[in-house]
């Protein structure tokens, strides 16, 4: 008899794997399959698929300037040679 249930950790890789590369279709069903009845391992993916999201934000976000300007810079150097 061919089971249609995996295991909690197959579908946790399965899980994680989605978020990089397509899967296949009895992978995909696999996962789809458990995850209709293991709450937990639902719960599991949509977290999986919130870190990936904010990730990407924080990383598709521009850089911050870094720099002080020479003005900034040199009243910063006023003051701090002023507290001598």
């Amino acid at each position: 008899m061919i089971s249609l249930m995996i295991s909690c950790e197959k579908a946790s890789e399965l899980s994680s794997k989605s978020l990089d590369q397509k899967l296949s279709r009895k992978e995909a069903f696999e996962l789809w399959f458990h995850t209709r009845i293991c709450s937990l391992c639902l719960e599991l993916k949509k977290q999986l698929k919130t870190l990936q999201l904010g990730a990407k934000k924080i990383l598709d976000e521009p850089e911050p300037t870094c720099c002080l300007s020479t003005e900034a810079k040199e009243r910063i150097r006023q003051t701090l040679s002023n507290k001598k």
